[in-house]
């Protein structure tokens, strides 16, 4: 289609409007194209178009792999509000009735992590446990994200979390 070709091209808003027009028109538009619409946003860390997207073109957000690609587009933002945008969608994906994959819920949890705000990381975990999933690999990728950018302090209070959640540090925790 003419709108996967503007994808191709790099040229996400002019996508966005052929397929504004396609629908305009009563046509519909494969989601594999609404699908690369996203993220062709994504590559160039545009979270806010592709929600934006999504407001004026509401199907984008009715499949799990588009609403994967928005969660993750947001939580690779590097930003706080990226952060919470990602837990939204996730938020959004379950509300569905989606299966959210391990490693989207590691990406979401690792922004929430990065943007500093340790309660919500906590809820966040809290969260899972009670999903009954295994959150090992959330304190991991905790103590990863605190580890890499130097953040000892929160380490250690990572650490004292697991073992308080009755949660064994292994191999990956050091």
């Amino acid at each position: 289609s003419v709108a996967q070709i503007f994808c191709e091209m790099g040229a996400p808003a002019l996508a966005e409007q052929w397929i504004g027009r396609a629908l305009e028109r009563g046509l519909s538009v494969d989601n594999d194209v609404l699908g690369s619409l996203l993220l062709e946003y994504a590559k160039v860390g545009a979270y806010r178009r592709a929600e934006a997207a999504c407001s004026r073109l509401p199907c984008i957000a009715d499949s799990q792999e588009n609403l994967q690609i928005l969660a993750s587009t947001c939580a690779q933002a590097g930003t706080t509000e990226g952060a919470r945008r990602a837990e939204h969608w996730l938020s959004v994906m379950r509300d569905r009735g989606y299966e959210a994959s391990l490693d989207l819920v590691e990406l979401v949890f690792g922004a929430i992590v990065r943007s500093g705000d340790m309660d919500a990381a906590s809820y966040f975990i809290s969260i899972e446990r009670d999903s009954g999933r295994s959150y090992q690999s959330l304190y991991n990728t905790a103590l990863a994200v605190c580890g890499r950018s130097g953040d000892g302090k929160h380490v250690y209070w990572w650490l004292r979390e697991m073992r308080l959640a009755g949660v064994t540090p292994d191999i990956d925790s050091y």
